[in-house]
């Protein structure tokens, strides 16, 4: 007796992101209408799901999802049940996942298994197709940071998956990987994936590369699926919402009044007066935007030169996409000289802000803190160009 798709019920319910769901959706209901339409109990529990994914995104809270122990069942039969090239040689760069591999499955398992294994599946793809739908509606920072939490979660059981998932999960995110007893990606692949890790050692420069092989350790090689993975999250569904309008609704407002209340008040630092370099970081910090380390920095050293205090700052870093309180926390005290050596940075001068690209106009100053207190000054009818100002601190 044929038991459709189940070889890869399993990876279904624990990476619904994979082209392969696509034909099993088909099979099991024939559209996306159907999905959001379906009155059926288990349905209705997995759009629900969906629903509090995205929620928890929105609020930054965390959500507990139950996997199944199950891996990729065709590691467990001899791969003959259809002429497929990539099936047999598990190099799944080269499938073009219709699903004919898994259509007319024969393996030994109970019809009891099968259904349970089914259901899993179903429940998993019907709430990440409605999460995918509803925040393609709201704002970019909250698909931003639903790509990050989700590529996380993702992420950790990826890291005990075997060789055989993993290279079938690096051709879904469109590494061309080579895995045996070391990790290699082609390094067209590996730029596309390393580009915006910033740490010094993804560097091509600093890698072993070998006739077009990039070397990686098997962490460093989640890392980067981790990252294309992320990317396909971020990447807005094109999907008609019917019957989740009034939710997506009620879901846009909230988002607006998450957004109001991580605008801290600064109390008597005037934020119009900081410089356009500041302004940027801290706009794309409270829109979602994944800012990198050097102007995090350069944003935290510059609050805490002005006057606010810790948890000020935290506060405003909560809206980024992978806000960890506990980790930023020690960052900011460490940057305040609360940790570490006692040392309190100085907010970077303009000349490293340009080397990290991080200066988005020309102030006419040498240092952020100069144009802020220029701002200020002006604004009190002092009267002095920036300039002036400057000069005036450097004789003080």
């Amino acid at each position: 007796m044929a038991q459709p798709f189940l070889p890869i019920l399993p990876l279904i319910a624990k990476y619904p992101f994979i082209r392969l769901t696509a034909p099993f959706i088909q099979h099991e209901y024939g559209s996306i209408d159907a999905i959001l339409s379906s009155s059926k109990k288990s349905d209705v529990e997995a759009r629900e799901l969906g629903k509090r994914i995205v929620e928890a995104v929105v609020e930054g809270k965390s959500i507990d999802i139950e996997y199944p122990r199950a891996a990729f069942l065709c590691s467990a039969c001899d791969r003959d049940c259809v002429e497929c090239e990539a099936l047999k040689t598990l190099y799944f760069y080269r499938c073009n996942a219709c699903g004919e591999c898994y259509r007319n499955c024969h393996q030994e398992v109970s019809y009891e298994t099968y259904l349970r294994y089914k259901l899993q599946a179903k429940r998993a793809a019907v709430a990440y197709i409605t999460s995918k739908i509803i925040v393609s509606q709201l704002e970019p920072w909250v698909r931003r940071k639903y790509a990050v939490r989700e590529a996380d979660r993702y992420a950790e059981i990826m890291y005990s998956e075997e060789d055989n998932v993993i290279r079938l999960l690096a051709a879904e995110l469109g590494v061309r990987a080579e895995i045996g007893d070391e990790y290699r990606v082609h390094v067209v692949s590996y730029l596309r994936g390393a580009a915006r890790i910033k740490a010094e050692r993804w560097r091509l420069l600093n890698r072993k590369l070998s006739k077009g092989w990039v070397e990686l350790e098997r962490e460093e090689f989640l890392r980067l699926l981790k990252e294309r993975l992320r990317e396909k999250l971020e990447e807005s569904a094109a999907y008609e919402v019917k019957g989740l309008e009034d939710y997506i609704a009620q879901l846009s407002a909230k988002t607006e009044r998450v957004k109001k209340d991580i605008k801290v008040e600064l109390g008597e630092v005037d934020v119009s007066c900081f410089p356009p370099c500041m302004k940027k970081i801290l706009s794309d910090l409270q829109s979602g935007v994944n800012v990198p380390h050097t102007a995090r920095f350069a944003i935290t050293s510059f609050m805490l030169n002005i006057g606010l205090s810790v948890d000020e700052i935290i506060s405003l870093f909560s809206s980024a996409p992978d806000f960890d309180e506990e980790k930023t926390r020690y960052q900011v005290e460490h940057i305040a000289g609360a940790r570490g050596r006692g040392t309190e940075y100085d907010c970077p001068a303009c000349d490293t802000m340009r080397t990290y690209h991080n200066c988005y106009a020309e102030c006419k100053v040498s240092h952020p803190i100069s144009y802020y207190e220029w701002c200020v000054k002006r604004k009190r009818g002092k009267g002095k160009t920036a300039k002036e100002t400057e000069k005036e601190g450097g004789e003080k």
